[in-house]
């Protein structure tokens, strides 16, 4: 190489390049904010502008034209299925729904003729390291997990006042192997469960209390995150955070 001081000066960006994703976003949002976008903070795949709203169909179009004159874009007509996300359009309002979805993961993998049951899990049973058989086809597992967290994607409509409620418990030392705390939380908007986790921590707690605290920092992290979503729509939010058991220390 004669120059090998020198680096190569990114001109334009092609698909399946590691860089495309990135171009691609920096491309799309300076030109949807010339036109009076923001990006949203929380989210920097979200860009808004609240002058607009599903009622203002002269400036839905607007924005529509400006767009295809922009990146060629297509109008395919009122939104009924995207991604395994179903559409419907009431006098109430719009409607989601993952029904088909949910029916093609079932039919996949083989489990149409399985009786349904409230918890398809055991209740109370912990798993070694070594307990049980391993899958033939750990990628199948994977594919199986994934479509399940795809499921529950879905969301509540968002109300003027929005309500997140939060809860954490911790069950300490509850590996078998390891001796770690394993960390559990869910997140209601409203009385709608929203969000929810389960797992294992990244340290080994000395009591439960500092395992509880663990819990506790975590869905924070998540709290803040949607109260930033939030304000980005100009919805006030009231939060409440809860703990199963937090031990005093005189």
């Amino acid at each position: 190489m004669p120059h090998p001081d020198l680096i190569c000066h990114l001109q334009k960006s092609l698909y399946s390049l590691k860089q495309a994703q990135r171009a691609w976003l920096d491309k799309f949002g300076s030109t949807i904010c010339s036109i009076g976008f923001s990006q949203s903070s929380s989210d920097l795949s979200l860009f808004l502008r609240h002058s607009i709203t599903g009622y203002d169909i002269d400036g839905v179009v607007r924005v529509k034209s400006f767009l295809h004159v922009s990146f060629k874009m297509k109008d395919l007509g009122p939104l009924t299925y995207f991604l395994g996300l179903e559409i419907g359009y009431t006098l109430s309002g719009i409607t989601l729904g993952q029904q088909k979805y949910a029916s093609e993961v079932v039919a996949l993998f083989g489990l149409t003729d399985t009786k349904a049951v409230l918890t398809p899990m055991e209740v109370n049973t912990k798993y070694g390291r070594d307990d049980g058989e391993r899958f033939p086809d750990h990628t199948l597992y994977k594919r199986l997990v994934g479509s399940l967290v795809y499921l529950t994607m879905i969301r509540p409509d968002i109300s003027y006042a929005v309500q997140l409620e939060g809860y954490s418990d911790t069950n300490w030392a509850g590996c078998p192997d390891s001796r770690r705390s394993v960390t559990g939380w869910c997140m209601f908007l409203g009385s709608s469960l929203v969000s929810w986790k389960c797992k294992k921590q990244t340290r080994t707690s000395k009591s439960s209390t500092e395992a509880e605290y663990c819990s506790m920092s975590a869905l924070v992290q998540i709290l803040f995150g949607f109260i930033g979503f939030y304000l980005n729509w100009g919805f006030p939010s009231l939060v409440h955070q809860y703990c199963m058991q937090i031990t005093r220390v005189s």
